[in-house]
């Protein structure tokens, strides 16, 4: 696989991953929803069981409820899910190279990028690299900081090295901080620690942060800084042996202004591997003394790089695989996630620069012999760019070109498949509510006041169909008769729009008298002759003419607007109490269809019924336009000749002056006959609209009140909903009653967020 073909994979893979990005977040989403809902079916759980009438039994069964298993592991996996979007949002495939001190690390990562020791310092003592960089290959050429505030100072680097040595939290501000004390010797640490080899220097470094705070206190901004390469090795390195020296001779902390630095973004042309959408991640602190070194190398692991390079080199007294390098890649399997094969996603790099052959046999047979081959063994002369090109870039960037869909994929699913079982101990937890509410012994109607309600029920229904026979009866006169106020206004509505076509029409169709002159003249100059010109502009007229008394469709919308206001206000909501809210119109309508649904005992066959109803259009274009189009037809050019047959044109015109006039006297006069002809048509529909209503609403009479389903579910109905039809009357279970409602409530919330 050539350089070209490596690049179109890479593009593809980053594609793909960033189209299911809106899934992840709808993922996101749907498990912040269910954790909110859950918290509030505890709090209604909490307030049914604390209730001094809730039944013993209830109590009991509901207080053996615990939550927070559940709200710990949706924590979890919305974390994986945050890290699965982080992976796929990255607009570049990275890279991450680690190892121990001394192995060549740093001159790696020099030669893939083309850096110098002023932008990845390299040394051959203690670990010289302080802050985690990531580098891009780009055409310029800079670096960009990512500084701490002093609250993520204080919460991700002072803290962890407060905790390791068993001190109080961390200073609360920074002029606490500066003027903390701190132990003087080891020998002022807790006992337990003073057996710890590990505190001298973890003690020493926290001392060395604090004395060294003014080179770096006016950097804890929490902002971003721009700075130039040649100055960017005292934001990523620990101080030179050299600096520490004259900085103790001078009585005086050595500068420290990587302490301030939470990331560093590089941008600078790769000399070989120059893949536009490649990133190179530097990940220190295997082996670093810093107390959170490991834990800040995991979460850049799984939030930040694709796939990591873990450099070994056989230098004397490290030719062989050891405790340490067995625990890198404890730390690197971890890091892995999901992906199944750690071989795809670790490659072991052994530099090879400068280290005698024999070591580099010795190192690679151990490797091999402890590991079995579970990981890809490449080896490199660090310090030489074409030889990491060839021996390390191209076969690991062939690798990801192939591999990379399948480690996606992996980690997707075993991501979303968390869910799978979150689901199932909630659906646990579900049951187990709604089995202890059917334990308990809460007061149920007696029989008195169940004889009351199947009366009550029957006679609302009864009132109901009575409300509706006056309404059709209504609807029926004025679906037959030629006068009355809904004719008037039909009539006016047509009128109008005739009327805008007939001004529309005289004003040179729309464009003015002139402008129109200029137009024909200019089209048929273009055109060649006035054919052309007068096909597409008895088209247009067509259209616009259609368009006109399309707005018949604003006295269609009033005349519904009429209907659902009468039905719900003046028939519905008088006889339901309180149980549409005051709500009024269509909206009051959709709450009723709405209850209808969400109703515990089915409704199915009256929910229908309103939905029906909801769905009644009235419109120019469904109903009435078709019975006109007949009319509009003849706003063309070409017409049938009875004595040649075949087709003639209607109109031709000379292109001059008078020719282009004496055809805009033709077409205005067209124009106004089928606009004419079109008024009377309607005019002759005026009964529709008055039909279709009264055809709509008797089948919503007939559903509601008719149907042989309807008696047992408006009985159902207001079982479900008595104390909102009739507050008063059973005000005395009300409040028992909205308690155990809230619980099924919440219940059927987190449930359809599950299923969902």
């Amino acid at each position: 696989m050539n350089k070209l073909q490596i690049e179109n994979k890479i593009t593809t893979i980053l594609q793909e991953r960033h189209h299911q990005l809106p899934r992840i977040d709808q993922q996101i989403e749907r498990w912040k929803k269910l954790d909110q809902q859950l918290s509030s079916l505890k709090g209604a759980v909490v307030t049914l069981c604390q209730h001094e009438d809730a039944d013993g039994q209830t109590q009991s069964a509901l207080s053996t409820l615990h939550f927070d298993s559940i709200h710990e592991a949706i924590s979890t996996s919305l974390v994986k899910l945050g890290l699965l979007k982080g992976r796929f949002s990255r607009a570049t495939l990275n890279i991450g190279v680690s190892g121990r001190a001394r192995v060549g690390k740093s001159t790696l990562l020099q030669s893939i990028a083309g850096l110098k020791d002023e932008q990845i310092p390299t040394g051959s003592g203690l670990p010289v690299t302080a802050v985690r960089s990531q580098i891009f290959h780009s055409q310029q050429s800079r670096a960009t900081l990512q500084l701490h505030s002093y609250d993520s100072f204080r919460r991700d680097v002072l803290q962890p090295y407060h905790e390791a040595l068993d001190l109080p939290e961390a200073p609360q501000t920074l002029e606490q901080f500066a003027s903390y004390q701190y132990p003087r010797s080891d020998a002022d640490l807790s006992e337990s620690k003073r057996q710890q080899s590990t505190a001298i220097p973890v003690l020493r470094r926290l001392k060395e942060m604090q004395a060294a705070l003014p080179s770096y206190r006016d950097d804890l901004t929490g902002a971003t800084k721009v700075v130039s390469l040649d100055h960017l090795r005292q934001y990523v390195a620990y101080p030179t042996a050299d600096a520490e020296e004259k900085a103790h001779r001078l009585g005086q902390a050595a500068s420290r202004p990587y302490l301030a630095v939470k990331d560093v973004r590089i941008e600078c042309p790769f000399p070989y591997a120059q893949v536009a959408q490649l990133g190179i991640v530097d990940l220190p602190g295997l082996g670093e003394l810093a107390a959170n070194a490991e834990e800040h190398h995991l979460e850049g692991l799984q939030n930040d790089v694709d796939m990591v390079l873990l450099v070994k080199r056989p230098l004397e007294g490290m030719a062989y695989w050891g405790r340490e390098d067995g625990a890198a890649t404890d730390l690197l399997d971890k890091a892995c996630g999901f992906v199944k094969d750690r071989g795809d996603f670790v490659y072991i790099v052994i530099n090879t620069g400068g280290v005698d052959q024999d070591k580099i046999n010795a190192l690679r047979g151990d490797i091999l012999r402890q590991l079995n081959n579970t990981y890809q063994v490449l080896e490199t002369d660090a310090a030489d760019p074409e030889n990491v090109y060839k021996n390390v870039l191209l076969p690991v960037l062939t690798h990801l070109a192939q591999r990379l869909p399948v480690m996606d994929q992996q980690v997707r699913d075993g991501t979303i498949a968390l869910s799978s079982g979150i689901c199932q101990q909630v659906r646990q937890a579900l049951a187990a509510i709604e089995a202890a509410l059917g334990k308990g012994n809460a007061r149920q109607l007696d029989s008195s006041e169940q004889e009351w309600l199947i009366t009550a029920a029957d006679a609302l229904r009864e009132q109901l169909a009575v409300g509706m026979k006056k309404e059709l009866n209504e609807l029926l006169k004025k679906a037959r008769q030629e006068s009355g106020p809904e004719f008037q206004a039909y009539e006016d509505a047509v009128d109008q729009a005739y009327n805008a076509t007939c001004a529309w029409i005289d004003n040179g169709f729309g464009r003015g008298i002139e402008e129109w002159y200029e137009n024909a003249d200019a089209k048929m100059s273009i055109k060649s002759g006035s054919a052309g010109f007068i096909e597409d502009e008895l088209n247009r007229i067509r259209v616009e003419v259609s368009n006109f008394f399309a707005g018949l469709d604003q006295h269609f919308e009033q005349a519904l607007d009429t209907l659902w206001a009468h039905l719900a206000d003046d028939i519905i909501s008088p006889r339901c109490g309180g149980l549409l809210h005051g709500e009024s119109g269509h909206a009051a309508l959709a709450t009723l269809g709405r209850l209808m649904a969400e109703a515990e005992e089915q409704c199915n066959v009256l929910h229908q019924a309103v939905l029906d109803l909801l769905a009644l259009r009235l419109d120019y274009r469904t109903q009435l336009h078709p019975k006109v189009r007949i009319t509009l037809d003849d706003l063309k050019n070409e017409v049938d000749d009875p004595e040649k047959g075949g087709k003639t044109s209607r109109f031709t015109a000379e292109h001059t002056p008078a020719g282009i006039e004496q055809l805009l006297r033709d077409l205005t006069g067209l124009a106004r006959a089928v606009v004419y002809q079109t008024r009377k048509a309607l005019l002759d529909e005026a009964m529709v609209p008055a039909r279709v209503i009264h055809a709509a609403v008797e089948q919503f009479a007939d559903a509601l009140i008719r149907s042989g389903d309807s008696e047992k579910e408006f009985r159902r109905l207001v079982r479900c909903y008595r104390d909102q039809i009739w507050p008063d009357r059973f005000a005395g279970i009300k409040a028992a009653n909205a308690r155990v409602a809230a619980v099924k409530n919440a219940i059927k919330a987190v449930r359809h967020t599950i299923d969902s």
